[in-house]
């Protein structure tokens, strides 16, 4: 279902990004914040906002750190 692209270890995932900045909103929790929160550094948050691909266990640090399922934070 979700666009999937392979690397050494897996496969990368696409967050979707207005999903994000909505869920960042939502918890009035800034790049910086979330980066803490979620042990996710902050450059790399800000290469999703650019559309950077990331490892799932990524995804599943900011998922948790907003309070949100990794589904709702995938691009379809």
């Amino acid at each position: 279902k979700w666009n999937l692209k392979k690397y050494d270890g897996g496969e990368y995932m696409n967050i979707d990004v207005q999903t994000l900045l909505i869920e960042m909103a939502k918890a009035k929790m800034s790049i910086k914040e979330l980066s803490e929160k979620s042990e996710v550094c902050r450059g790399t948050i800000a290469a999703i906002k650019k559309g950077s691909e990331v490892k799932p266990e990524t995804v599943g640090k900011i998922a948790e750190a907003l309070g949100v399922s990794v589904e709702e934070l995938l691009e379809d």
